[in-house]
């Protein structure tokens, strides 16, 4: 009976089979043993510190002896940057101006001590430095018709037809220009020579810029009663020298026989006056709510009598 069963476990296809499969399975079985095995073991050693030894690389430079530097290399010597507490206190900088820190307070405290003091000083506003206007043989003006593009000024619209400020007063500019350039030693200079827009602050701008002896700014008045009528004009209450220009420019329009009131001199605090560094008058030409006043500005010959007497009186105080 035994030998039947040997031979059937010898000469069965199937018998055959399962017993390599056995064997694949045990050896497949062993070699995971032996990789998790393996595994465990050289974890082990890394989490206990003691790292395999590498004849490469790293440990191939570590026992060859450092190189010195030579003396022919633009190279400096290392330092170690790590600070401790102790030497970041050796190396703080010392206080500027001789001025110790005092105990307790660290040299951080005293910087932004000092910082909030200069702050406070830069919170101070800036003085203006004026130059003086240099000596030379000619009289600069500066010639700032009123308004412009955009800003028409003053409208008064009669019998259909609308009359803006803005043309008026560059009109009357344009021929004080012609009427000054025709005098000696004179030079000047307009804010604007054609209908644009120039802002408020460019104005006085260009008086300072040129050293100017004179800025002289050209509009028209206006009031809620149409009785109101003449030719005034205007200095800062600040500027002396510009008050007294304002003054001999009103006594020499008197003189000049225009067909209007002359009202005398005023101070404002327009913008053109207050910001300009030199002597700068503001003409008020006469009020486009009265009708008379309205009449003469529009018209082209009285424009060119009004030129003529501001450019005469404008020359008298500028000339050299």
């Amino acid at each position: 009976m035994s030998n039947r069963k040997d031979w059937y476990r010898n000469n069965h296809p199937k018998a055959s089979v399962i017993r390599k499969m056995f064997i694949w399975v045990l050896v497949i079985a062993v070699a995971i043993i032996v990789v998790l095995g393996g595994y465990f073991i050289i974890r082990q050693l890394w989490s206990s510190g003691s790292k395999p030894v590498s004849l490469e690389g790293d440990a191939l430079q570590s026992s060859q002896p450092a190189e010195q530097e030579r003396p022919d290399q633009n190279t400096k010597p290392s330092k170690d940057i790590s600070l401790t507490e102790e030497s970041l206190e050796s190396t703080s900088p010392e206080p500027e101006d001789g001025k110790s820190v005092e105990e307790g307070q660290t040299v951080a405290e005293g910087s932004e001590e000092k910082s909030e003091e200069s702050s406070e000083e830069s919170s101070e506003p800036e003085k203006i430095v004026i130059p003086p206007i240099p000596e030379r043989s000619y009289a600069v003006v500066v010639l700032d018709p009123g308004h412009g593009g955009v800003d028409g000024g003053c409208d008064v619209t009669i019998d259909g037809v609308m009359y803006k400020e803005k043309d008026i007063d560059l009109a009357v500019a344009l021929y004080v220009r012609d009427y000054l350039e025709q005098m000696d030693n004179i030079q000047v200079y307009m804010t604007r020579e054609t209908d644009k827009k120039v802002s408020l602050d460019d104005r006085p701008v260009v008086g300072n810029e040129k050293q100017a002896d004179l800025f002289v700014s050209f509009h028209c008045n206006s009031f809620t009663k149409d009785t109101a009528k003449g030719l005034e004009c205007y200095s800062h209450e600040n500027s002396a020298e510009s008050g007294k220009i304002s003054e001999k420019l009103i006594a020499c329009l008197k003189n000049a026989g225009l067909d209007t009131k002359i009202r005398g001199t005023r101070t404002a605090d327009y913008k053109v006056l207050r910001e300009s560094y030199y002597a700068a008058v503001l003409f008020e030409m006469g009020f486009m709510t009265n009708a008379e006043d309205l009449k003469n500005l529009t018209d082209e010959d009285y424009q060119k009598q009004l030129a003529k007497a501001l450019a005469d009186a404008i020359y008298s105080v500028v000339k050299k």
